[in-house]
């Protein structure tokens, strides 16, 4: 049927298109900073809400290569946990990177 096939969604951050356009001014902000930059600051979570549900599978129908298109997605949330110290500075280390991949893409 016309390339489409039945698919679990893929999960991706719930983004508002204000998120959109604070986060590439984030980003636009802190390009240049460092690991070291990163290791200064403190990351913090706030209280969980469940917006979408029991369920964490939902089924869509796409085209290959449609995975991340928004309406074949299923937006999360992020929930308060510990940071355990490693998992802490890959967070650290990787934000230099995850920022000029927001900026590559806009």
């Amino acid at each position: 049927e016309d390339g489409l096939v039945s698919r679990r969604a893929a999960k991706k951050p719930l983004l508002s298109r204000k998120n959109i356009r604070d986060r590439l001014i984030f980003c636009k902000r802190y390009r240049d900073w460092t690991a070291e930059d990163w290791g200064k600051v403190i990351f913090s979570d706030e209280s969980p809400f469940r917006l979408f549900g029991a369920s964490d599978k939902k089924l869509v129908r796409r085209r290959k290569g449609e995975r991340y298109h928004q309406s074949c997605v299923m937006p999360t949330v992020k929930h308060p946990e510990t940071i355990i110290p490693d998992v802490a500075q890959k967070l650290i280390d990787s934000m230099p990177g995850r920022i000029a991949e927001v900026l590559k893409k806009k």
